[in-house]
């Protein structure tokens, strides 16, 4: 009888589940690892094979994960400066990506690390309608890519809560519809109104390129509208 019970006991235990690995595909946010400054947060996307990041300037590689290793290839960035302060952030943030070599998500808690470095992330949440309607947002720059500019004109778009949105290309009127999804924002429809002079074409189809299918992002002040391909708009409160 000892035996048969000795034997069942194996037996169930070889049967148990074996414990889940929590996917770390989507948007997280640094809290620890690094020393960041006040409105510049340190965020990150990995989707699959690629990694995206952003303190001030965009940054993408492809990336390996597989069996729990997290080794980015070569990183692409923009070539912005914010500032010295900011500048140090992101270049410690790089420096630290580079070293780690293993991943590890619990929850909605991510860890980056190797023997001695060790980043901690936690999901983004999704976009709150509260903290993006009835808000006048002005573009900023314009990420094209692994290239960064100022726009050549003003441009601005508004979310109202009715679900309605307005805005200016730069030489252009926007009206349209939106839903938010989470972090996305589905925009029902989308008109533009006018014309442009040549020197603002190329502004006016970007703008509205990144509007067709953008997802949203909002960090303190400042909103990042993000397209597929690595184009996007970060705007900020006039």
């Amino acid at each position: 009888m000892r035996i048969a019970i000795a034997v069942l006991v194996v037996l169930v235990a070889g049967c148990a589940a074996p414990a889940e690995t929590a996917s770390i595909d989507g948007d997280w946010l640094l809290v620890s690892g690094i020393d960041v400054v006040a409105d510049w947060p340190v965020t990150m996307e990995i989707d699959g094979e690629t990694w995206r990041a952003r303190v001030c300037n965009w940054m993408g590689a492809e990336v390996d994960l597989t069996g729990g290793r997290f080794v980015v290839g070569e990183v692409e960035r923009t070539n912005m400066s914010c500032g010295p302060e900011v500048d140090a952030v992101e270049n410690a943030f790089l420096e630290a990506i580079w070293l780690v070599e293993e991943a590890s998500a619990v929850g909605d808690e991510l860890a980056l690390e190797d023997s001695d470095t060790r980043l901690v992330f936690v999901r983004r949440s999704e976009v709150e309608p509260a903290a993006l309607v009835d808000t006048r947002w002005s573009v900023e720059t314009l990420v094209d890519g692994d290239t960064a500019r100022t726009p050549d004109a003003e441009a601005w778009i508004e979310f109202g809560s009715d679900g309605t949105f307005s805005g200016w290309t730069g030489c252009r009127d926007l009206t349209g519809t939106f839903a938010l999804a989470g972090p996305d924002v589905s925009m029902t429809s989308l008109a533009a109104d006018g014309e442009c002079p040549p020197d603002l074409v190329d502004q006016d189809g970007f703008v509205i390129g990144v509007l067709e299918a953008p997802t949203a992002t909002i960090e303190g002040d400042r909103l990042t509208l993000s397209a597929s391909g690595g184009d996007g708009l970060v705007l900020v409160l006039p």
